[in-house]
């Protein structure tokens, strides 16, 4: 199935659309994702949702985490963060670490109260534990500041290492940004020009500024090369504590599509 979807997305789309009226849980999955992107298929976020939750009447925690996904962003539905953190809830609850991910940012956004902070980073290290990329990124921002914790650039550097290890781009970007300050220059460019590397426009568009303002010139020569590689992101700003829905899916392949740890559309 998945070559074919790989090979022939129209001709795919017929066959995971059959399975998925079957009944086949991963079929419905991939035929959702299908429809949220146009993959093969028109766009429709109304049907996807719909597929979503037909999956997550099996209890499977992606299918829940995906249709919170739709209540979060307006996927096929209105937006209802309430609705959204109730299926995160549920999700994280079955150990999915995408789903305490997404928990733990909703819990953080806008001007959350101390209650909502710790609830947040707490979701955040279990997921990180459970070795999620991102939440290991926003544990080491949290170390760094010393929210919620007392601040410690050390355990910072040490949460960022395993994010950018794992291969999360602001992990990597926040490593070389940390080990930069620090006066560890060559390594600091070795994790700079891999977030570059890895990361998606919109990321890189939102470090360049940074880059390019770095009183090291070696840090500053990387920002300019970015940016002539593609002047459209010089404009863009500074962000060092990302949108939860970002992800560089044009560098994932098709992987994105079926789920899996580099995965689901939207984490």
């Amino acid at each position: 199935m998945r070559a074919l979807v790989e090979k022939s997305p129209q001709i795919g789309a017929r066959l995971v659309e059959s399975a998925a009226k079957y009944g086949l849980l991963s079929a419905q999955l991939t035929f959702a994702r299908m429809l949220l992107h146009g993959h093969g298929v028109p766009v429709d976020q109304a049907s996807a949702c719909r597929w979503f939750a037909v999956a997550a009447e099996t209890g499977d925690p992606e299918a829940i985490n995906m249709l919170g996904r739709c209540h979060e962003f307006g996927w096929g539905v209105p937006v209802n963060r309430h609705n959204a953190a109730s299926y995160y809830r549920q999700a994280s609850r079955k150990n999915y670490a995408s789903a305490q991910y997404n928990l733990g940012q909703i819990l953080l956004a806008g001007q959350p109260s101390p209650a909502e902070r710790r609830e947040g980073l707490g979701w955040h290290l279990v997921a990180a534990k459970a070795g999620h990329a991102k939440s290991m990124n926003v544990v080491g921002r949290f170390c760094e500041e010393g929210w919620e914790m007392p601040k410690s650039v050390d355990n910072a550097i040490g949460w960022f290492r395993k994010a950018a290890e794992a291969g999360d781009c602001w992990g990597q970007f926040n490593l070389g940004r940390v080990l930069a300050d620090d006066g560890d220059i060559d390594q600091a460019l070795v994790w700079l020009a891999r977030s570059i590397e890895e990361g998606d426009d919109e990321f890189v568009a939102a470090i360049i500024p940074s880059l390019r303002q770095h009183p090291d010139p070696a840090v500053r020569a990387l920002g300019e090369a970015a940016a002539r590689q593609d002047p459209k992101t010089a404009s863009a700003g500074p962000e060092l504590y990302p949108e939860p829905h970002r992800q560089a899916r044009s560098r994932l392949g098709l992987g994105w599509l079926f789920g899996g740890p580099s995965g689901a559309p939207a984490r």
